[in-house]
């Protein structure tokens, strides 16, 4: 098992490409790239994980709960790409994206996990 998933860690590496740019996070089941203007993030995990992802900027004023539906799912061993511009608010080109997850599909059972990502012009 632990073989494959470094396999998959290294294969998710070459196909998220190699740039001066590029930021990657580790963090529990989940590796991010930060990579031209996109936020690219693998489930390295064979579970699904839901998500929330939000600037950080915007969280004192907002309230949010956990929602579990396809729409912010992840399946496990796979990936999802977001465009920064999608996340940061108003004409920002920086910034830090927070990326929640979790594993549960009821919400109210959810141990709510964050890896956050610096952005840079």
């Amino acid at each position: 098992m632990k073989s494959l998933l470094l396999l998959l860690t290294l294969i998710f590496l070459l196909l998220a490409g190699c740039s001066d740019n590029t930021i990657q996070v580790e963090e529990d089941r989940i590796i991010g790239t930060v990579n031209q203007n996109q936020l690219t993030v693998f489930n390295s995990s064979d579970q699904d994980i839901y998500y929330a992802v939000f600037d950080q900027s915007i969280l004192p004023f907002i309230l949010w709960a956990p929602i579990s539906s396809e729409e912010n799912r992840i399946a496990g061993f796979h990936k999802k790409t977001f465009e920064v511009s999608d996340i940061l608010s108003g004409d920002k080109t920086a910034g830090t994206i927070v990326f929640y997850f979790w594993v549960e599909e009821k919400s109210e059972d959810a141990n709510i996990k964050f890896v956050s990502f610096e952005v840079t012009e």
